[in-house]
């Protein structure tokens, strides 16, 4: 059976989603979220409270590949940062992006779950130039920590595919609402820890 997961998305740099080159992927942060989810479910990231009803960015998974197939995969991608080790282990990529999650606890939640690789025919990336939810699909708004599986009704997905064509055509259609993550952007942070700048407007659809 199909389903939406729905989160908070606190912090949005372009790594966790990382809507790169036209291709969203999930690699880092939200690991229960990416150790369930399957090919065919939907992935949706909502702006923090007061604004739970705007979407950052919904995708429908197209694979889920565990994390050093990923990097195999897709060595190019930003998010790839995970190998196995001489021992088997997974391990961080010497020397790749050391500035990005350091501590362990990061590093931890990182290396639970797999990848989520998104099909760029049914994603839709909108970061700070996000949506409003129309009143039909309010309910799937999420709000708080973690994540949300029920609470959708039947008929929302197509619903919620038809509203994201209204939107614009799948693909990227904004810059990530604090910036691209980088060296000199403060991304020791925890995810879900939003960099401290003045909000953007919402854009009128």
């Amino acid at each position: 059976m199909t389903r939406i997961y729905r989160y908070v998305l606190m912090g949005d740099g372009g790594m966790a989603p990382n809507p790169r080159r036209g291709l969203i992927t999930l690699a880092t942060c939200k690991p229960e979220i990416r150790r369930t989810a399957q090919e065919g479910d939907w992935v949706i990231g909502n702006y923090p409270a007061h604004n739970n009803d705007i979407v950052a960015w919904a995708g429908k998974v197209k694979r889920s590949l565990p994390i050093h197939q990923y990097a195999i995969n897709y060595p190019t991608r930003h998010d790839a940062l995970h190998e196995l080790g001489p021992n088997g282990e997974l391990r961080r990529i010497p020397g790749k992006l050391e500035w990005y999650h350091p501590n362990a606890e990061q590093q931890r939640k990182d290396r639970k779950g797999n990848v989520l690789v998104f099909d760029k025919s049914c994603s839709w990336y909108f970061g700070a130039r996000g949506r409003e939810l129309p009143e039909s699909l309010k309910h799937l708004a999420a709000h708080g920590q973690g994540h949300r599986v029920n609470g959708w009704q039947q008929g929302d997905l197509e619903l919620l595919e038809s509203w994201l064509c209204e939107q614009a055509p799948a693909g990227i259609h904004g810059e990530p609402r604090h910036g691209w993550d980088g060296p000199d952007e403060g991304t020791s942070k925890l995810c879900g820890a939003p960099k401290r700048r003045s909000p953007k407007k919402r854009p009128r659809c």
